[in-house]
């Protein structure tokens, strides 16, 4: 294993600061790695598309998603429940 202790010239500060560096590195790579896998684990649930179109002066606004707004809905509670 690496050991900063053995380099020539290293000093307390510089061996301290090398297995600060290392121990954070490995630390890193299996919280990343961790997070990665339970990331692609959760996907969030089927969505139906129902457009909605609304005229705003001269522009047609389409809201695919107006169904969700009502929280009171079976379908939206369904959608919450599952997600």
């Amino acid at each position: 294993m690496f050991d900063p202790a053995r380099m020539p010239g290293a000093g307390r500060g510089a061996r301290l600061l090398l297995r600060v560096c290392f121990f954070s590195v490995v630390l890193n790579f299996g919280t990343n790695t961790t997070c990665a896998q339970e990331a692609s684990a959760k996907c969030p649930p089927a969505t139906a598309v129902k457009n909605v179109h609304d005229t705003y002066a001269s522009a047609d606004v389409v809201d695919p998603y107006r169904w969700l707004e009502d929280q009171n809905s079976q379908e939206t509670r369904g959608w919450i429940e599952q997600e």
